[in-house]
């Protein structure tokens, strides 16, 4: 019967070290205290703080999915506030504590400016997509058509009676 050996555990527990010590760094260089890093959810709480969203979005964490998305965009902030970018943040991809630790004490200059950018851009891009990809279901809709809109919706001043 196959369960959890030694060597799972020190791979995860290894795992975790190098991860809470990138974090230590990129706390430390972002002004905070380092030690935080080291608390399990006391360091996501404090990550949202420094990348500047609200801290209810916690939550994220314990919805599947959304929780990977959610985790990967707060570390890619984190990552892009060191002064890092590009190849980096596909080292965050494939090993997120590789990635944290040159973040945390690699020698980018700390960019919270850069972060706060790259945010405003990626939102104004997710909300472009979105509002696409409504217009286009709304266009396949034939109650929604353009034709339908300019002959009986709002885009006719003498409307037809049905």
């Amino acid at each position: 019967m196959p369960g959890i050996s030694e060597i799972d555990v020190v791979i995860v527990v290894m795992t975790y070290l190098l991860y809470a010590v990138g974090l230590y760094g990129c706390f430390v260089r972002s002004g905070k205290k380092g030690w935080l890093a080291l608390i399990p959810i006391v360091n996501w709480v404090l990550l949202l703080d420094i990348v500047r969203i609200k801290k209810r979005y916690i939550f994220l964490i314990i919805l599947p999915l959304l929780n990977l998305v959610a985790f990967f965009w707060w570390h890619m902030c984190i990552v892009r506030a060191c002064g890092y970018k590009g190849w980096v943040l596909i080292l965050l991809i494939l090993f997120m504590p590789l990635a944290l630790l040159l973040a945390g004490f690699g020698t980018h200059p700390y960019d919270l400016e850069a972060m706060l950018k790259m945010k405003a851009r990626v939102k104004a891009f997710c909300l472009d997509v979105l509002l696409h990809y409504i217009m286009l279901e709304a266009s396949k809709s034939s109650t929604a058509s353009r034709y339908w809109y300019m002959t009986r919706g709002m885009g006719n001043s003498r409307r037809k009676k049905f």
